[in-house]
């Protein structure tokens, strides 16, 4: 099958996804019975066409590539006025009907491969939106932004699942782990992302839900691991996490045995730092992985995956994979 089939056959699973929302307007209407129910020039399916294939450009160059026909052509306050009668389900709706689909046949020794990751997005200013960042320094004017957080598959070049959070709010492993759980991944499913998502507490989650993961970490950024060699090696590390600070703890602490880490309030009351969702003690056991890139400069992973299946030689090419993730545009 040549690229301009799969095309065509890509277009065709679009279109149908958009057709099942057109089915049912009434659903994905601010105020249903009301919107999308009179004829107009830009009907529930063309404005989703519309939407669908925009390229980036000005919305006056937009509309006037879309409508071929110049008697068609509608203004981009109409099409504003359309669009605001769309409630955002509707996208997300036909993005997870696209998805169903496709079938996303590609896997690595039988592992789909997934890389997360997150990206700001530049919006309009609205000093009123939680999206709005006040000026910082040497700035005039604040300005707004969205994070978005994608979910993408490595060899099929498709994104699974798409998180979008107000950039001041952003939570990047907590949208990770929305993602992850939505899209009810599994122990044949491997996670790879950058240091952003170093954490016990994202990777204990993981090992409950049965997914595998790889991610990189600072050098030697973790207490147990800066007493290890400077060079490569393939380790299995384990340090008691402890949520508690009595005088046992402490001095376990110093000792460099334990390390306390923030948890849950015994008494219900709330925290500004959590860190730690699960019991203490807690004797936390991983994989590392470190190798040498260039002379002298190495990267270090921690992982779940077993040493047997993927030895130290392609971790490395395992973890190269993640720099596939097609990016994001506004």
């Amino acid at each position: 099958m040549n690229k301009n089939q799969v095309s065509i056959i890509m277009k065709e699973k679009l279109n149908t996804a958009i057709n099942e929302v057109c089915q049912n307007p009434w659903l994905f209407a601010v105020n249903p019975g009301a919107d999308f129910t009179r004829t107009r020039k830009m009907p529930i399916r063309e404005l989703l066409r519309a939407i669908f294939g925009m390229r980036g450009n000005s919305l006056n160059k937009e509309l006037y590539d879309y409508f071929k026909d110049r008697d068609e052509h509608i203004t981009a306050s109409a099409f504003v006025q359309q669009r605001a009668k769309l409630l955002p389900e509707a996208c997300k709706y036909i993005f997870q009907a696209f998805n169903n689909a496709c079938l996303d046949t590609k896997t690595y020794k039988g592992y789909h491969l997934y890389a997360v990751d997150g990206t700001d997005l530049n919006i309009a200013r609205n000093e009123n939106s939680p999206t709005y960042f006040p000026p910082q320094k040497n700035q005039d004017v604040g300005n707004n932004r969205f994070h978005a957080n994608a979910l993408y598959d490595l060899l099929n070049r498709t994104y699974k699942d798409v998180y979008v959070q107000p950039s001041p709010y952003q939570q990047e492993r907590d949208a990770a782990l929305v993602m992850i759980v939505i899209s009810r991944l599994s122990g044949k499913d491997i996670v790879i992302a950058d240091r952003g998502y170093q954490s016990y507490n994202f990777f204990e989650y993981l090992n409950r839900i049965g997914v595998k993961y790889v991610v990189r970490i600072k050098d030697n950024d973790l207490v147990e691991l800066k007493r290890l060699p400077n060079m490569e090696y393939d380790k299995d590390v384990s340090i008691e996490l402890r949520t508690t600070q009595t005088k046992a703890d402490r001095e376990a602490f110093a000792a460099g045995t334990a390390k306390w880490i923030a948890g849950h309030s015994k008494n219900g009351k709330t925290k500004k730092q959590v860190s730690w969702d699960f019991e203490s003690p807690f004797l936390f056991r991983y994989r590392c992985v470190r190798f040498e890139i260039t002379t002298g400069v190495y990267e270090t992973l921690v992982t779940n995956l077993s040493r047997d299946e993927f030895p130290l030689e392609e971790m490395k090419d395992l973890y190269h994979m993640r720099w596939g993730i097609m990016p994001i545009s506004a």
